[in-house]
């Protein structure tokens, strides 16, 4: 099994950390589940994001550098999520899916977030995340969106 370099993978998740927010571009969204404590990245475009995807799907190993945090399932698991996304067109529809892949399989982070960014300005009650975005921005998003695309660089939960 022939693993991403994680020093490779640090890297381009605090460089999409410090990427500003765009209309047309891609955000994701990973908090401490125990702390909550969590920020964006932001992808301009789609090639950006495949190099990304990686570290969000081994993102428990970027924090100690090291694939021996987790057991032997779970490692395999993951690297059948990386395989099975490397040749993904990416489209809403694969978004969703690699969200569900996740859920369960990291060990200590959440993805509350993933997709373009324009779905970021739909007032969606029925997720908390997007509610919890909107009720902090205090505006229409949509009405907003210099300002809101602002607010998205600076959020941090």
């Amino acid at each position: 099994m022939e693993l991403p370099d994680l020093n490779i993978l640090l890297d381009l998740f605090h460089n999409t950390q410090s990427n500003k927010s765009t209309i047309d571009g891609y955000a994701c969204f990973t908090s401490d589940s125990y702390s909550g404590v969590g920020a964006f990245c932001f992808c301009d475009n789609l090639e950006e994001w495949k190099k990304l995807y990686p570290a969000i799907v081994f993102i428990d190993a970027l924090v100690d550098q090291e694939y021996g945090i987790y057991n032997q399932d779970d490692l395999k698991n993951l690297y059948v999520i990386y395989q099975k996304h490397q040749s993904s067109q990416w489209n809403d529809s694969d978004f969703n899916i690699f969200r569900n892949d996740l859920k369960g399989n990291h060990l200590s982070y959440d993805v509350n977030f993933l997709g373009k960014t324009t779905l970021l300005f739909k007032n969606d009650l029925h997720d908390d995340f997007l509610e919890l975005l909107h009720i902090q921005f205090g505006k229409n998003a949509d009405e907003n969106k210099e300002n809101f695309l602002i607010f998205l660089d600076d959020f941090l939960s």
